[in-house]
């Protein structure tokens, strides 16, 4: 996650600062910044998943969460979360479960 976020984050840099047409009010960078939320939601959430088997003191809430990123996401479903069409450049961001819930027709 560290790496893609980098990698973006330098590609919209560089879109902003040598791309960008005059008068051009939208900002990439923008928008990466409000799709970052996702990628710290999954992080705390993928981080937790390594402490559900240990004691801990986790609400139910982020032991929800945290479960179905017990092992590692593949990179093509991460990128299938992060680019999500319905929800990817607009609206609330969403937390992994649910994602993963909506796509396998879960719940």
């Amino acid at each position: 996650m560290s790496w893609f976020s980098l990698i973006c984050l330098v590609i919209a840099g560089v879109y902003h600062l040598h791309f960008k047409p005059e008068g051009a009010y939208l900002d990439i960078d923008l928008v990466f910044m409000i799709n970052f939320v996702k990628i710290h939601m999954m992080a705390v959430n993928y981080d937790n998943g390594f402490l559900l088997d240990k004691e801990n003191m986790m609400t139910s809430r982020e032991k929800f969460f945290a479960e179905p990123l017990r092992e590692r996401v593949k990179f093509a479903d991460f990128c299938d979360y992060f680019f999500f069409c319905a929800a990817s450049w607009t609206g609330m961001p969403h937390e992994y479960r649910e994602f993963n819930e909506f796509i396998n027709k879960k719940g």
